[in-house]
């Protein structure tokens, strides 16, 4: 569904979408948490998703599947070691309360479940992965953190997290993408053995590293005492009703 007539990979429409979801946190009407939950990449991907399967847009197959691999291992290896539960708690503090086993079913269709239907899809279509899919999606990740906080670090979007490593996990998906997809459609048992180990690296190492639980957490709690105080000196500052009197 190009469209442009020339446009056979559908990269017009993803970029309309993409710009409308960037632009959404300026509707000054939406709730905090609908507000985030527009602006967190991963609900990019599960929009896009939809607007795949709604209108059967095939051309973003490969892209969408790159991408959601990516992503999932990118969350994985940022919010090893339960740090996860700050997003919960994020989420909590604007108004949307979950407990932890909604949070984590929640984390399941935004994150895994993506990853193994676009996985699928490719592999029950046999579709190869070509290198450009790889391009859009990393060209796509970037954009939005640089469009959203201007820099690659975006724990001003989520929480405070190991983000480099979580870049790792992302580069590391994305790459071995093509090489998943291309081991179960020929059923290279050895070759998918050694993608599944290459790709599980980034977590190991990450979830093996207990410090950083410990620091991210610190600075999760610091982060949120510093908005309670800048909140409580915003109200403190404004005059009351009985002080225009007055």
């Amino acid at each position: 569904m190009p469209v442009l007539k020339n446009d056979k990979d559908g990269v017009t429409l993803a970029m309309i979408v993409a710009a409308t979801l960037a632009g959404s946190k300026h509707i000054g009407l939406l709730p905090e948490h609908i507000k985030w939950q527009l602006n967190a990449y991963t609900n990019w991907n599960v929009s896009m998703l939809l607007i795949r399967w709604l209108f059967n847009v095939e051309e973003w197959d490969t892209f969408l599947c790159v991408n959601s691999i990516g992503i999932y291992l990118g969350f994985r290896t940022s919010f090893a070691n339960g740090l996860d539960d700050n997003i919960r708690k994020k989420i909590k503090s604007m108004g949307l309360h979950l407990s932890r086993k909604q949070f984590l079913f929640g984390d399941f269709i935004v994150h895994t479940l993506p990853a193994i239907l676009t996985t699928a899809t490719l592999v029950q279509n046999k579709k190869r992965i070509p290198r450009i899919s790889l391009t859009y999606a990393l060209t796509l990740s970037t954009w939005f953190v640089f469009s959203q906080v201007g820099k690659l670090d975006a724990s001003d979007i989520y929480v405070p997290h190991p983000w480099k490593r979580g870049w790792f996990g992302v580069l590391t998906g994305m790459l071995a993408a093509p090489q998943l997809v291309d081991s179960l459609q020929s059923n290279k048992k050895g070759k998918l053995l050694l993608v599944i180990l290459s790709m599980i690296i980034p977590y190991l190492t990450t979830s093996l590293d207990k410090e950083l639980t410990k620091k991210y957490g610190f600075e999760y709690n610091l982060n949120r005492l510093k908005k309670q105080k800048k909140e409580f000196s915003k109200t403190s500052s404004e005059p009351s009703f009985l002080d225009v009197r007055q």
